[in-house]
């Protein structure tokens, strides 16, 4: 036995060593607090973003005059910037961001180096305020005196000169397009030179309009997501989610960060966004017009109350595409005003403007003070009803009756337009006048979404789409019905593309961007209706209707290609319209399909599409179809007793008059009657799929139906 004394000593005879880790002191506070190893990366280490903590750092201490006239060396040695300094990293010191912030997406700032020197203003977020005066939620006008005690990070600190830049790119892409206009501007701009706007509003609105600045590397394209973008929402959809209070901000933030996650292609989260925005809408009363929720406002921030909420029903109507289970604001309770003209809004100028009974049989007259974003409300309420009737039907009654859901959806729509004013209408001057406003794309997609509702409307007479009317209704419809809406159903199509026809009249259209996301959807549908009609006709016929067909797509597709650049669904529909065009032979110019677009059916890359795929299980979709090799119109693969296009068209017996020939449909295949609704399953655009935003209801609605509980992969 040993003893104490008699033990070895493993320390000191070598046989045992412990090594100790170096010690840092560079890391940031946080970190050192809880005694873990601090990446030390600029701004925000990974150890405080992966746990959501404050990730505060040493404050730099600015080099006083008094200090560099100690040293002659050091005045003449330029500063490293305040990234570089926190970070404690060598800094290139190039002007105006040096490579570590460009780099990593971060502010690069430099302080002056002159007492003479004034310090351009900046807007930062004050992580810890130094009294109880200063609210974390607000962002104020950093001084030169202030910036010392200020903690310089890039999520909580942004310049001035980047703010402002941010605003105007703002106001001039975003808040013109779909019902994106209510942020009242002079209200924002006073806010942010007072240093009480709401932090979390602010975040978002940068992050929004990040995507339609140009890059630093280039004055012409866009930078589609940048980090740092990504970074301002990412904490805002944080300080969202942990915030205690609701207010009108609290709705702005959530609808402006849904609308950066659509513009993304983030559907999934733009769908939980938009729940919180309508849910703090309805629980601020903000449906709702009495003098208890309008007591000691001024007349601006009224609008302002009734904007936002009109914004979260447009973006719920949007979101819920039709299905009526998804739908959280009940039009029947919401009794506001609609929206005013934008620039009694601008100016604060009072105006009473009428309030609609959205979805219900009243049809609202003309009104001098109703603008774009109210026009655009009332046409969302009306399309959601189109949508609900059309595709998840729950009246049994006739569509060619006076009483069904159809009859009064197209008497709405058809009253919309009858009492549209002259000063929304698409002739030169009101073109001359919006194009000098900045609201161009608002008015030219008011009548883009008209045709489309009827696009979508009269589709219950043509087939091959989910909203087709059984073979059995429509021989049951009355003579003349079926070929009437076919025909007003192809010709709101082609109108969408004389709605540029009509601008190029007036405007050159060769470099017209419309930033809508919308405006892709409608493009693909107009020219897929288009086709749809190409391969219904007669096969005499079908030669004579593709060179009209051709100078459609080649007008269409430039715009969808220029919406492309900014929109992720832009870019999905693009290669959409694509694989459609290259797969039925349709030339073309400036149109060169990969081998991946012409090689037939394809897994789906984004995940809804990807969920669907998997969930329908169709045997055929392993049948690969030949793919094009010729330019040329090509129609789909024909098979044994399938049956020629043409006999779809209409009987021109005299007791049989515009009735649907059922003979080949009742006794060919299970392929013919398929092939005589149009159902080809050419390439990887599933048939019951009208749109991207369609797809996300159709995702959930399969998988609430099948009982299917997976998560988006």
């Amino acid at each position: 036995m040993y003893s104490r004394d008699d033990q070895p000593s493993y320390r000191h005879s070598g046989l045992y060593t412990r090594s100790r880790a170096r010690r840092t002191r560079t890391g940031c506070l946080t970190c050192r607090t809880r005694k873990v190893k601090c990446d030390e990366a600029p701004g925000r280490c990974r150890n405080c973003e992966r746990i959501n903590l404050e990730c505060k750092w040493p404050e730099v201490q600015p080099t006083t005059a008094k200090a560099r006239s100690n040293n002659s060396s050091r005045q003449s040695r330029q500063v490293s910037c305040c990234a570089c300094r926190i970070a404690r990293c060598r800094c290139s010191r190039e002007r105006p961001a040096c490579f570590h912030c460009r780099d990593r997406g971060i502010v690069c700032d430099y302080e002056a180096t002159g007492d003479d020197q004034q310090l351009a203003p900046t807007v930062a977020f004050d992580v810890m305020p130094s009294s109880t005066e200063q609210s974390p939620n607000e962002v104020f006008i950093a001084s030169p005196d202030h910036r010392e005690a200020s903690v310089i990070d890039r999520n909580d600190y942004i310049p001035r000169a980047v703010l402002d830049e941010h605003i105007n790119a703002f106001f001039h892409y975003v808040y013109p397009a779909q019902a994106n206009a209510f942020v009242h501007r002079g209200t924002l701009l006073r806010d942010v030179q007072a240093g009480q706007v709401n932090r979390v509003l602010i975040l978002a609105l940068c992050a929004v309009a990040s995507r339609f600045l140009p890059s630093s590397d280039s004055s012409t394209l866009p930078v589609p997501d940048p980090p740092v973008a990504q970074n301002w929402a990412r904490e805002a959809k944080a300080m969202l989610l942990i915030g205690e209070e609701m207010t009108t901000s609290t709705v702005a933030a959530a609808l402006l960060l849904a609308r950066y996650d659509i513009h993304a292609g983030r559907f999934e989260t733009a769908w939980i966004l938009s729940s919180i925005a309508c849910r703090t809408a309805l629980a601020l009363g903000l449906h709702r017009q009495d003098d208890s929720n309008d007591q000691g406002l001024t007349w601006v921030e009224q609008e302002t109350r009734r904007r936002l909420f009109w914004a979260c029903y447009c973006l719920d109507r949007m979101m819920s595409t039709g299905v009526p289970e998804f739908g959280l604001i009940r039009t029947e309770r919401v009794r506001i005003q609609l929206p005013c003209e934008d620039h009694y809004f601008l100016f604060g100028v009072p105006c009473i403007t009428p309030v609609p009974d959205l979805e219900g049989e009243t049809e609202l007259g003309a009104s001098g003070e109703v603008g774009l974003f109210g026009h655009y409300v009332q046409l969302t309420g009306i399309r959601h009803m189109i949508l609900e009737c059309t595709r998840h039907p729950t009246d049994e009654t006739p569509p060619w009756e006076e009483n069904s859901v159809f009859a009064r959806c197209l008497r709405k729509i058809t009253a919309w337009r009858r009492t549209l004013l002259p000063q929304f209408q698409l002739v030169a001057n009101t073109v001359y006048a919006r194009l000098a406003q900045n609201q161009l794309t608002a008015t030219v997609m008011l009548h883009v979404m008209y045709h489309q509702c009827m696009l979508d409307l009269h589709r219950l007479a043509l087939p091959g789409f989910p909203e087709s009317l059984p073979l059995a209704t429509l021989a049951q419809a009355p003579p003349g019905w079926v070929q009437h809406h076919r025909s007003e159903c192809v010709d709101h199509a082609r109108r969408i593309g004389g709605i540029f026809d009509t601008l190029a009249g007036y405007i050159s259209t060769d470099d017209l961007i419309l930033l809508d996301t919308s405006l892709p959807i409608y493009l693909f549908e107009a020219m897929r209706v288009q086709i749809q009609w190409l391969f219904m006709l007669p096969s005499e016929a079908r030669a004579e209707a593709v060179p009209q067909l051709q100078s459609e797509c080649e007008k269409l597709m430039p715009f969808v290609e220029r919406a492309a650049k900014y929109f992720r669904q832009g870019q999905w529909l693009l290669r959409e319209m694509r694989k459609m065009l290259s797969r039925h032979g349709i030339p073309i110019r400036g149109l060169e399909p990969s081998q991946s677009e012409t090689s037939g059916i394809q897994t789906p890359h984004h995940p809804w599409r990807r969920r669907i795929h998997n969930l329908k299980h169709d045997p055929r979709e392993d049948e690969q179809p030949p793919a094009v090799q010729n330019i040329g119109l090509q129609s789909p693969p024909r098979q044994e007793n399938e049956m020629d296009a043409g006999q779809l068209e209409i009987s021109t017996h005299p007791f049989n008059a515009n009735r649907l020939s059922l003979s080949p449909l009742i006794n060919g295949s299970a392929f013919d009657r398929e092939i005589a609704l149009g159902q080809d399953h050419q390439g990887d655009i599933t048939p019951d799929i009208g749109s991207f935003m369609t797809l996300f209801g159709g995702w959930m609605a399969d998988g609430m139906e099948a009982g299917v509980g997976n998560h988006i992969d």
